[in-house]
């Protein structure tokens, strides 16, 4: 039977609920200016880097400031809901403290910057379950170019066959799978017309996190001693 050894997780959207966080914070930002923005402006703003969504708005909307100022602002609001607000998915820190209990490594792959989320990991108290945690923004290449999470396994001093990548992104699950990792795709409402693709590309997938990490449990890593049921 397969075994896991090592598990490369994701943060937003996986372990984290942190996504409308991300989608609303132009129109938080907007609001300052006592501006409404358009249908659908987080998702455009969500596939941009802080500063391409700053300056989509500052000439998008006539803002009376810089582009930096802007990037500042959708910084300072997402720094803020992590520091705040933002909880953990269901059932994801109980599957986790699973994982750990039985044994296998953990890390945090994330496109967050490690400046904004820190303040979360540290509030909800979570930084101990992860063995190394890696930002793209750090590395320099996106999930979906793959070459991250070999470098993450290799961090983990895992190898490929032993180690499993959690995402709830497509782009990213299929460049874990280029780079030869077996996969769980995470269901996220934000990505819902992706699903079909997901559930194509991905080995499991976790629909309600809960139920699927127990069948997961079972199916993977049951055999391992371990001080916590799930």
């Amino acid at each position: 039977m397969d075994v896991i050894k090592s598990a490369i997780f994701d943060m937003d959207g996986t372990i984290l609920d942190s996504m409308n966080l991300w989608l609303t914070a132009g129109n938080v930002v907007l609001g300052e200016f006592n501006v409404q923005g358009e249908e659908n402006l987080g998702e455009k703003l969500f596939e941009m880097t802080f500063f391409e969504g700053g300056k989509y708005l500052k000439e998008n909307y006539g803002l009376k400031v810089s582009v930096e100022e802007v990037c500042e602002k959708i910084r300072n609001v997402v720094a803020e809901g992590y520091r705040k607000n933002v909880m953990p998915k269901k059932g994801a820190l109980e599957f986790l403290e699973v994982l750990k209990n039985k044994g296998v490594k953990i890390a945090l792959c994330t496109n967050t910057p490690r400046s904004l989320f820190e303040s979360a990991l540290d509030r909800l108290k979570i930084s101990s379950f992860f063995d190394i945690v890696v930002t793209t923004e750090e590395f320099g290449f996106s999930k979906g170019d793959g070459r991250i999470f070999l470098y993450t396994a290799e961090k983990l001093n895992s190898s490929v066959s032993d180690t499993w990548v959690f995402e709830d992104a497509l782009y990213a699950l299929k460049g874990a799978a280029k780079a030869g990792f077996k996969t769980a795709g995470i269901f996220d409402s934000v990505s819902l017309k992706f699903q079909d693709e997901i559930k194509h590309i991905a080995d499991e997938y976790f629909f309600d996190f809960e139920k699927d990490a127990r069948r997961f449990i079972d199916r993977f890593i049951s055999s391992q001693n371990c001080d916590k049921t799930y």
